[in-house]
């Protein structure tokens, strides 16, 4: 008796041609749209983006990611340097040269952060689904993708979304590095580069820190090779390098705030 041989459905087998053929152009897509949606809608200016774009202003004229406010409800007059310190600053630091360049044109400068950060969002989702194309066919690639897009209604300028868009690219180059079995200093770089910008984007992704790092050095202990640990101390390096730069910067513009305020009471 002949062995038969397992034949895909042909809407597969096009959607895996499709896939093979297009998925540059899907890509391209992707990000074209949704700079063009959110260029129709506008900059993003809820509460958290408002006041880190608006401490821009104070951080071009040298005082710092802060914002001006009055610290006596008696006397609204009373105003003072208040630094930003609910948020990590990265957002601010970020607008800062993009002001130069758009001659301190506060909507453009968003603007383009937007479009970098949603261009990071779906590039960085692409590679992801790249990296497992070895075990996940074209045609399921391009549903999860088109889903993806479909779904997604990204903010750029959003600190939520940039640091998600910061989020999955770690994670696409952290499995990028093991299926190409790189623990290399350049990957290590990289991939702790992406971990501390979603870091300095939010705070929610401190522990970061120490997730990462334990996999590669679990990952390491299976394989039985200690380079990946190399990887793993990057990434926990420039981790802790991102929490104290961030912790003493806000500790340095707090102590500037106080000691404005007590010289003027």
């Amino acid at each position: 008796m002949e062995e038969q041989t397992y034949r895909p459905p042909a809407w597969q087998t096009r959607l895996n041609t499709l896939w093979e053929r297009g998925k540059w152009g899907l890509l391209a897509l992707a990000i074209a749209s949704q700079c063009f949606y959110a260029f129709i809608d506008g900059p993003a200016y809820q509460h958290d983006v408002g006041q880190q774009n608006g401490a821009v202003w104070n951080l071009l004229e040298g005082r710092g990611v802060a914002l001006n406010v009055s610290y006596d409800a008696n006397d609204i007059s009373t105003v003072a340097l208040y630094p930003v310190t609910w948020w990590p600053p990265m957002k601010t630091f970020l607008l800062a040269p993009l002001m130069t360049l758009t001659n301190n044109d506060i909507w453009w400068a968003a603007m383009l952060l937007e479009w970098a950060f949603l261009a990071v969002y779906f590039v960085a989702f692409f590679a992801l689904l790249q990296a497992f194309s070895r075990v996940i066919a074209g045609w399921v690639r391009f549903a999860i993708f088109a889903v993806w897009v479909l779904l997604s209604a990204p903010t750029g300028g959003d600190t939520n979304m940039m640091s998600l868009a910061c989020f999955i690219l770690t994670i696409a180059l952290s499995q990028w590095s093991l299926r190409l079995d790189r623990p290399t200093l350049g990957w290590g770089l990289a991939i702790g580069g992406a971990m501390a910008m979603a870091m300095a984007l939010r705070y929610a992704y401190y522990p970061y820190i120490a997730i990462l790092p334990l996999a590669f050095f679990a990952y390491g202990v299976l394989m039985k090779r200690k380079a990946w640990w190399l990887v793993g101390g990057i990434v926990a390096g420039m981790g802790l390098l991102t929490v104290l730069g961030v912790l003493l910067y806000n500790y340095a513009q707090s102590g500037v705030f106080l000691a404005q305020v007590q010289s003027e009471t």
